[in-house]
């Protein structure tokens, strides 16, 4: 995410929550904790972010695909942009700052009162990617999709689509589940296109 694109006491306490201590991960068909910030790698994304250094974070994903897709490792990467915002991060946790309720708001409030500060060298956009890597007609194939679009539009608009697919009837389960357990992927893809979230899709070896 952009600090030049969301703000707010929320979006500063999620992201402590996310970057501080032990994260969930999925691998080998099993869960497993891995230390937020490890395993960095650099990303392409869709113009104006380009190439970003991300690590993992915690986030809900690598708990809830595998309970609903036949999948072998399930794993959440992300990063703050400009990137100076990461390393920032980390010191915080690494001082012990961060990681516990308490301390995230905390921290999350002394921010706040100069998140502007945050948004120096950064742009007002954010991003998301998927990579699935599998067999293909016999091949292993990568299958990525990525947008960058503002933060508001990208949380707000495929929300509004889950909840409108769900007061026309078109999810059909019954109880609570994940996105991924009761939603089709093609009609919800079209909805985001029709909204004007475009979705870059790509394959290679």
């Amino acid at each position: 995410g952009g600090a030049a694109d969301s703000t707010g006491l929320a979006a500063i306490t999620h992201v402590f929550y996310a970057i501080a201590g032990r994260v969930p991960t999925y691998r080998d068909g099993a869960w497993t904790e891995v230390l937020a910030g490890s395993e960095a790698e650099v990303v392409e994304f869709p113009a104006p972010l380009g190439r970003i250094r991300v690590f993992h974070c915690g986030h809900p994903e690598p708990l809830t695909i595998p309970r609903y897709i036949k999948v072998k490792t399930v794993s959440l990467k992300g990063a703050l942009t400009p990137d100076w915002n990461n390393r920032l991060a980390d010191l915080f946790a690494r001082l012990g700052l961060i990681g516990t309720p308490a301390k995230n708001a905390r921290m999350a409030k002394i921010i706040h009162t100069i998140e502007g500060l945050f948004r120096v060298g950064g742009i007002a956009a954010s991003g998301a990617r998927v990579d699935v890597r599998g067999r293909k007609d016999g091949q292993q194939r990568v299958l990525s999709y990525s947008v960058v679009d503002r933060m508001g539009r990208l949380t707000a608009i495929p929300a509004s689509i889950g909840a409108q697919m769900l007061a026309e009837g078109k999810i059909e389960r019954k109880g609570v589940f994940a996105p991924e357990g009761c939603i089709e992927p093609a009609a919800f893809m079209a909805e985001l296109t029709r909204r004007g979230i475009q979705v870059l899709e790509e394959e290679y070896g």
